[in-house]
């Protein structure tokens, strides 16, 4: 799902949104059938180990990350490793399909996302192969 570039400091991943979780409401004009996009590029080169030591210790610490958002350029977003199973079981398995949140209010405030939310989570599906379980089940139960 995702590749490493040369530099070792791009990461690249396409994710389906999903709307309405957890008492959120849906934003208009998010198209829940559209694939976003998603590239993130760390200034760190030693990011990955940097997220992992962070996620051993349940630190909550964010590193600062260039996103582009269907090819709109943020800055100074906040990355880190989600979840606990998600997280760990895929790490057991020596998959690099990782999951991530970002938080566009880390170092910025008073800035969102193109879809209207402030934080989104980044699922690797490690339980839905199709990664479409997720999208179909929000949509129905909206």
């Amino acid at each position: 799902m995702y590749n490493r570039i040369r530099s070792s400091t791009v990461f690249i991943a396409c994710f389906l949104i999903i709307i309405g979780a957890h008492g959120q409401k849906p934003v208009s004009g998010i198209d829940p059938f559209h694939l976003y996009e998603i590239k993130i590029q760390f200034e760190d080169p030693n990011w990955e180990n940097k997220l992992k030591s962070y996620k051993s210790t349940d630190r909550k610490d964010k590193l600062a990350a260039t996103i582009w958002f269907d090819g709109l350029k943020m800055d100074s977003i906040g990355v880190r490793f989600k979840g606990n199973s998600s997280f760990n079981n895929v790490k057991k398995q020596g998959s690099r399909k990782l999951p991530f949140t970002l938080d566009a209010n880390e170092f910025r405030k008073d800035i969102a996302f193109p879809v209207g939310y402030k934080n989104l989570k980044l699922s690797n599906g490690f339980r839905d192969p199709s990664y479409v379980r997720d999208v179909l089940s929000y949509y129905i139960a909206g």
